[in-house]
């Protein structure tokens, strides 16, 4: 099942966030890199989900026995040359144990419907450049890569920015 997260989803959040990292980038970042940020991912998603609004949903995937096992964020583009009519997705994480369930395939079919709900054309992502699954998973539901699209907004690793329009 997928809903809206509401601020009671903190920790949960925040837990998939943190394993999300840590299985996905293992081979990307270093993992003492991850851990110290990871710190901070309870307060934040606190504070996010407080603030959230109908302009800034997170989506949230239970299980049959309604345990949180993945979760996707969207909202207005961060970016300084977005494109007109764009919203971007600002993350897609999962637990560990979901990948390959067809979950993520769901959130972010939730996603793209809830940007054009929203009113964008058009939706912006980054990902890391190395994050070959992560790439491939995108590439299979529509979305290209921009080329030269710079190094990223995090610092991390190298990332690449995906597009791909919105039906309405």
């Amino acid at each position: 099942m997928i809903r809206l997260a509401g601020v009671q989803d903190a920790a949960a959040v925040a837990d998939i966030n943190r394993r999300g990292w840590l299985f996905a980038y293992a081979d990307i970042v270093p993992k003492e890199t991850m851990l110290d940020a990871a710190g901070a991912l309870d307060e934040h998603w606190a504070q996010r989900l407080a603030d959230s609004d109908e302009q800034h949903p997170v989506w949230m995937a239970t299980d049959g026995d309604a345990t949180p096992i993945g979760y996707v964020s969207i909202g207005p583009p961060r970016d300084l040359d977005a494109g007109p009519g764009d919203g971007e997705l600002y993350a897609i994480y999962l637990a560990p144990e979901a990948v390959g369930t067809g979950v993520g395939h769901a959130l972010l079919e939730r996603a793209e419907a809830s940007l054009a709900q929203l009113g964008y054309t058009g939706a912006t992502l980054w990902v890391f450049e190395a994050n070959t699954r992560a790439r491939r998973f995108y590439e299979r539901h529509g979305w290209e890569a921009e080329p030269d699209s710079g190094p990223g907004p995090w610092g991390w690793a190298r990332s690449v920015r995906y597009r791909k329009a919105l039906a309405p």
